[in-house]
C-alpha cells in the first residue's frame, strides 16, 4: 500500500498515467480492497486516516471506471463486499 501512495503522488504529478496505471495495476488495488483483513485493519478503523492518499488513488480508479467490491468514499472505504 506505500508502494500506491507513491504513485499516487507521481499520478497527482503527471509523471505516471492514471489510465495506464489503471491497466496495468489497478486489479492489485481490488484485491487489497477486497481482503477483508487489510480492508477492516488498514482502511475501515481510525488507522484510514494514514492512509489518505492510498484511499483518493483507489478512489481516481474507481472513477476511471474500474470495479471494486466496496465503495471508495473521500477518506474510507464503505460498503465492502467479499470478492468472489
Amino acid at each position: 500500500m506505500g508502494l500506491f501512495e507513491r504513485v499516487a503522488v507521481m499520478i497527482e504529478d503527471r509523471v505516471v498515467d492514471l489510465e495506464g496505471f489503471d491497466d496495468l495495476y489497478g486489479y492489485l488495488l481490488v484485491n487489497i480492497i477486497g481482503n477483508a483483513s487489510i480492508r477492516e485493519v488498514k482502511l475501515e478503523s481510525n488507522v484510514a486516516a494514514y492512509w489518505q492518499r492510498f484511499i483518493r488513488l483507489c478512489e481516481a480508479v474507481q472513477k476511471n471506471g474500474r470495479r471494486f467490491t466496496a465503495d471508495v468514499k473521500g477518506t474510507q472505504i464503505v460498503n465492502a463486499q467479499p470478492i468472489g
